[in-house]
């Protein structure tokens, strides 16, 4: 059956427009509920299998409990969260250059606007790239569609909220991650106190 635009088909070969999915931008603001963590700015990569977030100090204990420190700033390295998950299981992911890296996988609830799903999300070192995390494809799959022109189109609340704009063509955007970190260091710091 020929794919004609707009339209897409399901795991059963059926057609589904496009209005029976969520349009999310090319990056968001998502938060890990379970952790205490809200508006980490990711990139959404549909060339990426598995999501992977920014993490430093991970420990691998016996009874298979990982704790990490998820790094929330590009800029500031000292804004951090402490987490602790069970291991999913480890996994040999292929890099964006082609490398193979032995990675631990946990699972966490994301939430995107009002969208929320539980998904498995590989624990790496993102130092150096703009984004603290990467949503990939199976964490869209069967409910999302990207619209690679728009950005912040299921967070857009929650990014105004924040102080962030999606920018326009050509402007330069400074302070995204940092506000998006310092509220989810705000946040957590009330639910503790």
């Amino acid at each position: 059956m020929p794919l004609r635009f707009g339209y897409a088909p399901d795991r059963d070969g059926k057609m589904a427009t496009d209005d029976s999915k969520r349009t999310i931008g090319w990056r968001e603001l998502v938060s890990l509920p379970d952790w205490g963590i809200r508006g980490v700015e990711a990139k959404v990569d549909t060339g990426a299998r598995t999501s992977s977030l920014h993490v430093e100090n991970v420990k691998h204990f016996p009874d298979n409990t990982v704790r990490f420190e998820v790094v929330l700033s590009r800029r500031d390295h000292g804004v951090r969260v402490q987490a602790e998950a069970p291991l999913v299981r480890w996994s040999t992911i292929k890099t964006s250059t082609g490398h193979r890296q032995e990675r631990l996988i946990v699972s966490t609830l994301i939430r995107v606007g009002e969208y929320e799903r539980e998904i498995e999300m590989s624990l790496v070192s993102r130092k150096g790239l703009l984004c603290r995390m990467l949503l990939g494809r199976t964490a869209l799959a069967n409910d999302l569609v990207v619209d690679p022109s728009r950005r912040y189109v299921l967070s857009r609340a929650e990014a105004e909220e924040l102080g962030v704009r999606a920018k326009r063509k050509g402007a330069r955007g400074h302070g995204v991650r940092e506000k998006a970190s310092r509220a989810s260091m705000s946040s957590r710091k009330k639910a503790s106190g």
